[in-house]
């Protein structure tokens, strides 16, 4: 039986940025076809997995986040027109009247004195007109745009996190699923010796009904037993094809097209103290994306405050008003008769050019963004205890996927110095035992059974082991012996 090295994976060695260009490339998986190992399955599933292949765009959204984070308000540029006329200059009318005693060439006289004017002005709507073009521009004040330059950073940063913790879980997946594969593959083989050993002792015991030795009844046993055997290789063989489907749907394929799985799964080595394990904790993705989410949290407060500060708004423009133009007559009733007068007026330009220039800003009397920033902080203080809460969950998952490695390490150790050696001398001394005549067929059949039972037992524990390993090496973020961490082969012993 083969053996398995310990998953060498450094979970969280960061693939440099240009590789994500990979995972979002639409390209058919490459078909693979012998034997593959778990270092060619993880390469494949890096390259293929459709769940990694959205993160890239998840990373451009929040480069664009950045790029628009860096812009600067734009000026406004506005057009206004006033004092248009709604109906025809129909003109306007005085009367005036006066009465009352006067000196006139050294004697009093009395004087009474009407008089009424008309004035009118052009009929074009616009001829009265005033025409302003403005151009303002907002001052950020309070450093917005540098706060909301950091906050967009460091949302990139905590998207780069959510994509090492999906490449993480993926390749735990990865391993599992190898591990998986390979086991069945492994119980496979042991289910075709169980048949082969079956076959065998179906022989033995038909040459001694033959013999006259022994009842017919055990040989119709033997059958039964070889029947039971193939049945239970025919249900190993399914696991595998459905192991290895698994696999392969891991990097996009419909159905597995390699032929087997190579790798090694007897070799169990000491495992790392607990404490050493303790240690190496911070590197766990979803532990150290927090550090990155609580200056996402930060900067979002120092962004919210930033926010109170009004901003300024400077405008300048150009405004032409069109000059005023009067005309009209008049009728007078004096004393002296009745005589009539008219009258001209206009500018020596038809517009009056004239500069605008303003500044406004808001006063910040009802609203302070008091709310907004009790809001960032509120979520920062909730960051700071999801942190917390991180922490002690991945402190109990190691310690609870520690002591499952510890027990299958230990089953291991026991299973194969001393259980399998002892099932094995059992069920061949009781053969030959049998063949002598000395012992029963109940007794070879139970001694079997024995055998087969030890060295499933033995597989479940190989596969707790590594499967407990990929857990670990998950938790802590690298490899359980980092010395190995540049082994990709997976083969050694």
């Amino acid at each position: 039986m083969k053996t398995y090295h310990s998953m060498k994976m450094a979970l969280l060695i960061p693939l440099l940025m240009p590789g994500l260009e990979a995972y979002a490339a639409e390209n058919t998986p490459p078909l693979v076809s012998g034997a593959i190992t778990l270092s060619q399955a993880i390469t494949l599933v890096l390259a293929h997995n459709p769940n990694l292949a959205v993160y890239p765009y998840d990373l451009r959204a929040a480069e664009a986040r950045q790029i628009q984070a860096r812009k600067w308000p734009n000026p406004e540029l506005s057009l206004e027109v006033e004092d248009i006329q709604l109906s025809g200059a129909s003109g306007a009318h005085r009367e005036s009247s006066t009465t009352g005693l006067g000196l006139g060439e050294g004697r009093p006289a009395f004087v009474s004195e009407w008089s009424r004017e008309t004035e009118g002005g052009s009929n074009n709507p616009f001829a009265e007109a005033e025409v302003t073009v403005n151009l303002s521009q907002v001052i950020e004040l309070g450093g917005k745009r540098s706060r909301r330059i950091i906050a967009a950073a460091r949302d990139r940063d905590t998207v780069t996190w959510e994509y090492e913790i999906a490449r993480a879980n993926i390749l735990e997946t990865t391993a599992k699923a190898f591990v998986a594969g390979l086991t069945a593959q492994e119980k496979c083989k042991l289910d075709q010796e169980l048949v082969v050993l079956a076959e065998q002792v179906l022989r033995t015991v038909s040459a001694r009904v033959d013999a006259g030795r022994v009842s017919p009844l055990e040989a119709r046993k033997a059958e039964t037993a070889l029947a039971t055997a193939r049945l239970q290789a025919e249900n190993a063989e399914r696991d595998l094809t459905a192991a290895r489907s698994a696999l392969a749907s891991l990097w996009g394929e419909e159905t597995a097209r390699f032929d087997r799985l190579e790798g090694i799964l007897e070799s169990v080595r000491d495992i790392p103290p607990l404490a050493a394990l303790y240690e190496r904790i911070t590197k766990n993705p979803d532990l150290a994306r927090w550090g990155a989410e609580l200056e996402k949290r930060h900067a979002a407060v120092a962004l919210a405050r930033s926010e109170a500060v009004p901003d300024l708004t400077v405008s300048a423009g150009y405004r032409a008003r069109h000059a005023s133009e009067a005309k009209g007559n008049g009728w007078t009733l004096g004393s002296e008769g009745i005589y009539r007068t008219r009258f001209r007026s206009e500018s020596d330009s038809s517009w009056d050019n004239l500069l605008v220039l303003g500044v406004s800003i808001p006063l910040p009397i009802f609203d302070r963004n008091e709310g907004a920033i009790k809001e960032a902080k509120h979520l920062a203080a909730k960051a700071s205890a999801e942190q917390q809460a991180a922490r002690a969950r991945i402190h109990a998952a190691l310690n609870m996927a520690y002591q499952e490695l510890a027990n299958a390490h230990a089953s291991v150790k026991t299973l194969k110095d001393k259980v399998i050696p002892s099932a094995d001398e059992t069920f061949a001394a009781i053969n030959e035992a049998y063949v002598q005549g000395k012992f029963g067929f109940l007794d070879v059949l139970d001694a079997q059974r024995t055998l087969f039972e030890v060295s499933e037992r033995y597989l479940e524990a190989l596969s707790a082991y590594h499967q407990n390993v990929a857990a670990l090496e998950r938790l802590t973020g690298e490899s359980l012996w980092p010395e190995d961490v540049s082994d990709t082969t997976l083969n050694k012993e």
